[in-house]
């Protein structure tokens, strides 16, 4: 009695064993089709908060690119020298002009030259040789003339080279006196702005300019 009942109780879990074995494999399915879906969307919302840190990030880097390019513009605006020239007086039963020449920026403009746009003309300094050193602030200035100038001429036109007090940056400007009859006016009709490093391309300017001053507008 006692072997037929093991054996009846043996073949019952066997059945049910059998029984509830593709249950299990369906389930194990189901469990890695879900974790399947579960891994694609976390590579998808990952991949969104990548791109979308990215677009912060890169819209941070230009709004500071941009503030940095700013600050370096003010900067160099606020560093630059800027000379400023006025005529005083005529000389030689007003034959000659006479020129004062202060720089009106906060910093110094070094090495100041005078380029003239003819040779009928000869530049004096008054003793004060070139090249010339300006501070800020009109803290001092300098006097200069041209010889040789008529006028009847009523029209003459120079160039004016400095650089900034760490001789980076060099600039270069055109100058024009204008006459009429009695009224004289001064003024700047083009500005440049250029590396003092570069030498070569220095000299090529300078020599435009003064080929430039030489020609009418």
């Amino acid at each position: 009695m006692l072997r037929w009942i093991s054996r009846s109780w043996t073949g019952f879990c066997g059945s049910l064993a059998a029984n509830s074995r593709p249950e299990k494999i369906a389930m194990q399915s189901q469990i890695n089709t879900w974790a399947t879906v579960i891994l694609a969307v976390s590579a998808v919302v990952l991949a969104v908060i990548t791109g979308v840190y990215a677009v912060a990030t890169n819209k941070i880097v230009k709004q500071n690119e941009k503030f940095l390019e700013h600050e370096l513009q003010r900067w160099l605006n606020e560093t630059r020298p800027y000379i400023e020239i006025r005529l005083t007086e005529w000389e030689e039963k007003n034959s000659t002009p006479v020129f004062q020449m202060q720089n009106v920026g906060h910093w110094s403009a070094t090495k100041v030259r005078i380029g003239i746009g003819t040779p009928n003309w000869r530049l004096d300094t008054y003793g004060n040789e070139l090249p010339w050193t300006l501070f800020g602030s009109g803290k001092n200035s300098a006097k200069f003339a041209f010889r040789g100038f008529q006028r009847q001429d009523t029209r003459m036109g120079f160039m004016v080279a400095y650089r900034d007090v760490s001789s980076i940056r060099e600039f270069a400007e055109r100058w024009v006196l204008e006459i009429e009859g009695e009224t004289t006016r001064i003024y700047r009709t083009n500005a440049f702005e250029f590396e003092a490093e570069q030498e070569e391309q220095i000299g090529g300017l300078r020599d435009s300019l003064l080929k430039f001053v030489k020609e009418p507008d």
